[in-house]
């Protein structure tokens, strides 16, 4: 929060669920309500990350259901200590079945929360690549913009028509296949990655008011990789479809 000034108009907080009891991320929410601030409009609460893949939920989350009854006295804290803020319930990874199936095990629970998020990195690495340099901005364009669309529509699908915004906390392209590097470098940066986020950030202003609740990008920067390697892709800098990205020193 320092880094942003000390006093930042809206703040995403994703809040430690998983490892810590009730009572401990209550305390969470104690520090970050006495914050400058935080008790104003504009501030949200996020209860976990990414607990809807199976290695990640469990063994303590292996449903839904259990993550969800597991949330309700840290609600019930954050809308004492908070009452302004946002709270967005964990919602899915990616638009796969695992997730759809979580999120279709929220809908008894729905009432407690005022948003649901989502992770979305897509289209992957081999899209975009095969593509004829030319049309990849345009393509990328295109694709960000249908892919909100789509992500509303299947969210609200598992929700069972519920209308709670959707809060894609992370997105992006060219992470795949896992553990490999993401797009090259002539793929990262420039009017490519402007054109991809320029169209989800519109494509988002121009959906129904309350459709999108918050909208906040993912980077993942890293200080030496060469030397030390990215943490989900150790031999990084030995991978032929790295182009050069991590070089060692």
């Amino acid at each position: 929060l320092r880094g942003l000034g000390g006093r930042a108009k809206r703040v995403l907080w994703d809040l430690n669920v998983y490892s810590l009891n009730a009572s401990q991320a209550c305390d969470q929410i104690r520090y970050i309500s006495a914050l400058p601030g935080q008790q104003e409009p504009g501030v949200y609460l996020e209860l976990g990350n990414e607990l809807d893949l199976v290695a990640q939920g469990q063994p303590r989350f292996p449903t839904s259901k259990l993550y969800a009854e597991a949330m309700e006295p840290i609600v019930a804290c954050a809308r004492r200590l908070m009452p302004h803020a946002k709270i967005a319930t964990l919602g899915a990874t990616g638009m796969s079945s695992r997730s759809q199936e979580w999120e279709r095990g929220l809908r008894p629970y729905l009432h407690l929360f005022d948003g649901v998020t989502l992770h979305d990195y897509s289209p992957g690495t081999s899209v975009v690549a095969a593509l004829p340099p030319a049309q990849r901005v345009s393509f990328v364009a295109g694709y960000s913009r249908a892919r909100l669309k789509a992500s509303i529509a299947w969210q609200q699908s598992n929700l069972g028509g519920a209308s709670l915004p959707l809060l894609l906390t992370e997105f992006g392209y060219g992470l795949d296949p896992s553990g490999h590097c993401m797009l090259g470098e002539q793929m990262k940066f420039g009017a490519l990655h402007g054109a991809f986020h320029a169209a989800r950030v519109l494509a988002a202003i121009n959906e129904p008011p309350g459709a999108i609740g918050a909208l906040t990008f993912e980077t993942f920067v890293f200080r030496d990789p060469g030397a030390a390697g990215r943490p989900d892709c150790p031999n990084c800098a030995d991978d032929p479809n790295c182009e050069g990205q991590y070089p060692r020193p």
